[in-house]
């Protein structure tokens, strides 16, 4: 064990144990653990939602793609479905292909012990960062490996790739970008490494010329695609607290970019939240905050007619106005942790470590139905074409219907 991996087991360790405010995010905690949030405590005890209904989604297939990844631990959390395919890394180190219309494995290719944070791809290639430091590419039609990138410490991010670039993070708060053809080095950006950090890091986001980067530390930076220079930073960090936890206040969650037209829109904006901090409306062209409000996530939100969903880290869904951060409602739908929610048709669904797939009206917060799986969802739902792909910890890929 090289010193980065042991550094990893370390701060892996520390998030899922250690006292009992770091316990509360431990996705396979063996009972439900009191609110982290000051505004919700003192919240009555979790309350099974009482719900004939399911959730209205058809499941066409399941796919058995990897071994489970044990309960300590979690499959890398991003999928990419295309048209035709879907490509994900397993906890076990496999990159695998398969057809999205049938579920059928169309080739799998071991790169290493362990993938990390998730997979993407180009027109010609598949990214995967590994638990030890390396980029690989393969090729999408067949799986064969064309580079492998390494020197670095443990990947911590899925890939993101544009403008010949595949960018993401590492553990020691490192942004780089390397050449697809060849994997070399085009540039690096940090910040200093923190001491405890929420497990993963967010997928970097592209947006024409600027890359969107999110670190540990709750720094958010606009940096040129070209070269990394950084354009504006901000900071979603909340200062106070004492315990364990208001120190996990890095961003884990994905940036969302929208525009929401009309006179108080304010045009395009970025959407971002972080762990412990705050859900903030910024300008991207310079980073000037619109809105903020007060949110505790790791889990990206989604955007849809006005309205931003957002997964807690206290089991609710919640909506706020895109337009000026007012919260419309908020529901509390598990004593465990969710995955990202997506919305479609006046729904938004949602999964969680417990087994449960469960739709709201995106109106009112109402829970519609409730689908129990038998098995734990921590990567996030994939929804294209009206299609919801969902990736279990026990690892099944599966595909629904709206």
């Amino acid at each position: 064990m090289n010193r980065w991996q042991a550094i990893s087991a370390v701060l892996l360790l520390l998030v899922v144990s250690g006292c009992s405010s770091i316990s509360n995010l431990n996705p396979f905690k063996e009972a439900p653990a009191k609110s982290s949030s000051p505004d919700l405590a003192g919240v009555p005890a979790f309350v099974e939602p009482q719900v004939r209904e399911s959730t209205g989604l058809t499941r066409i297939w399941k796919q058995s793609v990897a071994r489970s990844a044990g309960k300590f631990r979690q499959h890398p959390g991003q999928m990419v479905v295309t048209g035709d395919d879907i490509f994900v890394g397993t906890y076990q180190g496999r990159v695998v292909r398969l057809s999205r219309e049938s579920g059928r494995v169309l080739w799998e290719v071991n790169v290493a012990d362990q993938i990390t944070g998730g997979v993407a791809i180009d027109e010609r290639r598949v990214f995967a960062g590994t638990r030890d430091g390396e980029m690989v590419a393969l090729l999408r039609e067949t799986g064969e490996i064309v580079w492998r990138s390494g020197g670095l410490a443990p990947v911590t991010s899925a890939p993101v790739v544009g403008n010949g670039r595949v960018i993401f993070l590492t553990l020691d708060n490192r942004a780089y970008a390397l050449n697809v053809q060849d994997g070399k080095r085009l540039w690096m950006h940090s910040t200093p490494p923190e001491a405890l950090v929420v497990q993963g890091a967010a997928t970097p986001v592209i947006d024409g010329p600027l890359v969107y980067v999110g670190y540990s530390s709750g720094d958010l930076f606009a940096l040129l695609l070209e070269n990394g220079a950084p354009l504006w930073t901000d900071n979603l960090s909340v200062s106070g607290g004492r315990s364990e936890l208001d120190l996990l206040q890095g961003i884990r969650a994905s940036v969302v970019i929208g525009r929401e037209d009309g006179p108080m829109a304010g045009g395009k904006k970025l959407y971002a939240v972080n762990h412990q901090g705050r859900a903030v409306a910024l300008l991207p062209r310079n980073g000037a905050r619109f809105w903020e409000h007060k949110m505790s996530a790791v889990r990206r939100p989604w955007l849809a007619n006005r309205q931003l969903f957002f997964s807690d880290m206290d089991g609710y869904v919640v909506a706020l106005s895109a337009v000026d951060g007012v919260e419309m409602w908020r529901t509390r739908v598990s004593d465990g942790l969710l995955s990202a929610a997506v919305a479609l048709k006046n729904k938004v669904v949602v999964a969680d470590d417990r087994g449960r797939l469960l739709a709201l009206d995106s109106n009112s917060g109402r829970i519609l139905g409730i689908d129990r799986l038998g098995e734990a969802i921590l990567a996030d739902p994939v929804l294209v074409d009206d299609r919801l792909f969902l990736w279990s910890n026990d690892g099944n890929l599966l595909r629904y219907d709206f």
